[in-house]
């Protein structure tokens, strides 16, 4: 996310399909030593009779290691 400081994200993204409304969340966390954390809750119904999808939930962490000033690995 940044090199030289820490930093909060947080995303809401609003799917409106014929049978529904859908939202995706994530609200996360960049440290400045290459850790990230996220929480995200995926294809949460908020409008619609059509209740097939009852959401999901995840947990991401991820560590990026700097090969150099213009590449670098992330592993999740």
């Amino acid at each position: 996310m940044t090199d030289y400081e820490s930093a909060w994200i947080a995303n809401i993204e609003t799917n409106v399909y014929r049978d529904g409304t859908f939202e995706n969340i994530t609200v996360g966390y960049s440290a400045n030593n290459g850790w990230d954390f996220s929480l995200s809750l995926l294809n949460t119904q908020v409008l619609g009779n059509h209740k097939h999808f009852q959401g999901e939930t995840f947990v991401n962490i991820a560590k990026t290691f700097a090969i150099n000033y213009d590449f670098a690995i992330t592993i999740r």
